[in-house]
């Protein structure tokens, strides 16, 4: 686990990873309740109310209930992201410390998992997979979705009439249809003015808003409706429409901390087992808006939930510290296919892994393939009666064998003498058995290992990939296998809105870096190794034949526009550092440095 696992944002379709490190089985044990619930004896699910309570009983008689309320969690970048949680079924029994209740990080079976297997290839596509950037499927795009949930709030002032008001949690909405809808007398600048609404999100609010002949409507974003929050400030002067449906909203949030403080057996365990709800909208005065000001009237708030997929732009990563842009999304007929494994979900260019001397990464990818394989294997031979399932035992222990240290094959094989061979035939015939690979920490696998267990399951490390745009395959094999990808919480969303507004550096042309400055985007190291991968040597010299650490040149070609109104570029340029750097760069990619 690394930095990079403070980024990772919940996805649709998370899978236990096929080759971990053991944390994935402690971090459920000793994450907060905000994610997960575990039990504290033996016992059974007896009731579970959709989104707001869980409850069970234990072997001794006594009950618990726990909250299971969708969760909203603001990430650095501003996002919202809805943590919902699930649930084991009505009637299920459980054993002590075994999760209850879990959001999309985790699994029923109390594992954490921050991503999905995905196949990767290490080689560069299309000029797209520049040092850390990838190249992905549009599979992989849309089936690793997140929830991200979108503010749209409006101010209702006193002494107005509530035309239409939409309070169905659940409803799926479109930019076309009116959350809110009330009449005001007068001019919408003076509404504005009035509730100080140029202190709420434009995007959000401002932009949706819209004057009819005599109403002021708020417009929805396309998404599902997943919460509604009512803030008063002035309960009698507001149309008793906005009042009565604050009122019903406080009474049922009342009716829940009822309902979870019965297991309260102090004042601290009452605070504790409301930790998980936001209650501010309960008490009436004292509402603000992000500016500060303290409106008139009361706040609607609709918290709008998208489905996003993975899009060009977002942020992609393994386990390594390797998290790079996605460059490109392939469509479903031009997705390459390796001539063994089934698919090719992500490209990465070898260049990501040495830079950061990453072999690890490597080792992942061929450990992941051979469990794939190993799973495929065994759910075969589960289902055909000619293999007995002692060669199927055999098969899982010699795999280990190979690759495991003494404690892992000790593991896996008391975990096989647990169970009766007609239910480990049954459990892998219903996929309710995978197997996957731990590597302990501080232990290795060596890729001599690593070469026997492909052999022994007679898969190769290596394929060559074919190209359906281009109709060609590659001229060599290249590194594929399994490796596990997370998205992370940095999208193309809040890139696309990154402006400078401030000044440019005389000597670069480039904006001033820092937000205090106002500053904005400029070129960087990767783009111009991707622009190296384009072969566009014209745009390369207008942006690089002054390098940035060569102010004397620099200078010179300043001072003659000013003096002489024409570049008069010096027939000798000098070279700093990074040109150094770069020429290094183009040598290893096999190119002409003429």
């Amino acid at each position: 686990m690394n930095i990079t696992a403070k980024q990772v944002t919940p996805t649709d379709g998370n899978e236990a990873p096929l080759v971990s490190t053991g944390a994935e089985f402690i971090i459920p044990q000793i994450s907060s309740s905000r994610f997960v619930h575990k039990a504290k004896k033996d016992g059974k699910i007896v009731e579970v109310d959709p989104n707001k309570t869980l409850t069970v009983k234990y072997k001794d008689g006594s009950q618990e209930i726990f909250d299971i309320l969708p969760r909203m969690s603001r990430t650095k970048m501003g996002i919202n992201v809805l943590v919902e949680m699930n649930t084991l079924e009505v009637g299920k029994r459980f054993k002590k410390d075994q999760v209850l209740a879990f959001s999309k990080n985790f699994n029923n079976k109390g594992i954490y998992c921050s991503g999905k297997n995905v196949f990767m290839a290490m080689m560069n596509y299309d000029g797209m997979s520049h040092e850390d950037s990838y190249v992905i499927s549009d599979q992989i795009s849309n089936s690793m979705t997140r929830d991200i949930v979108k503010e749209v709030s409006i101010v209702i002032p006193p002494q107005t009439k509530i035309l239409s008001m939409v309070k169905e949690k659940g409803k799926n909405v479109t930019t076309n249809d009116v959350l809110v809808e009330f009449i005001y007398p007068d001019e919408i600048d003076h509404y504005l003015e009035l509730t100080d609404m140029d202190q709420l999100d434009e995007e959000q609010v401002i932009s949706t808003l819209s004057k009819g002949q005599d109403s002021i409507k708020l417009m929805a974003q396309d998404g599902e409706i997943v919460d509604i929050k009512v803030f008063v400030n002035n309960k009698n002067s507001i149309d008793k429409q906005v009042s009565r449906y604050h009122s019903e909203m406080v009474k049922d949030t009342r009716a829940v901390i009822a309902k979870l403080s019965k297991n309260a057996k102090s004042d601290a365990d009452k605070i504790k087992s409301i930790d998980n709800m936001s209650l501010k909208f309960m008490k009436t005065g004292g509402h603000k808006l992000k500016g500060g000001a303290e409106y008139l009237g009361a706040q609607i708030v609709y918290y709008i939930k998208q489905k996003k997929p993975l899009l060009e732009g977002d942020k992609f990563a393994g386990r390594f510290g390797n998290k790079g842009i996605i460059g490109k999304v392939i469509t479903k007929e031009n997705t390459p296919k390796p001539e063994f494994s089934p698919k090719v979900d992500v490209f990465i260019s070898p260049i990501g892994v040495f830079s950061r001397k990453n072999i690890s990464m490597i080792k992942e990818l061929y450990l992941g393939k051979i469990m794939y394989f190993l799973n495929q294997k065994v759910v075969e031979m589960a289902n055909n009666s000619k293999y007995k399932t002692d060669e199927i035992i055999k098969l899982i222990l010699d795999i280990y064998g190979v690759l495991g240290s003494e404690k892992v094959i000790k593991s896996v094989s008391k975990n096989l003498d647990s169970m009766s061979p007609t239910t480990i035939r049954r459990r892998f015939k219903n996929n309710d058995l995978k197997l996957a690979f731990t590597v302990i920490p501080f232990t290795t696998v060596s890729f001599d290992q690593i070469k026997t267990a492909a052999d022994h399951l007679n898969i190769p490390l290596d394929e060559k990939i074919y190209f359906p745009e281009l109709d060609i395959w590659t001229k060599n094999a290249v590194p594929v296998g399994v490796t596990y990808g997370q998205a992370l919480e940095q999208t193309s969303e809040i890139y696309a809105n990154i402006r400078s507004s401030g000044k440019y550096q005389g000597l670069t042309g480039q904006a001033t870096k820092g937000k205090a400055r106002e500053g904005g985007q400029t070129l960087g190291e990767l783009d111009v190794k991707a622009l190296l991968t384009y072969d566009s040597p014209a745009v390369l010299t207008e942006l690089l034949t002054l390098r940035s650490d060569d102010h004397k040149s620099k200078r010179e070609v300043v001072n003659n526009i000013i003096n002489q109104g024409e570049s008069n570029m010096p027939s000798f340029v000098g070279k700093g550092g990074s040109q150094n750097i770069m020429n290094i760069f183009i040598k290893t990619m096999g190119l002409s440095m003429k």
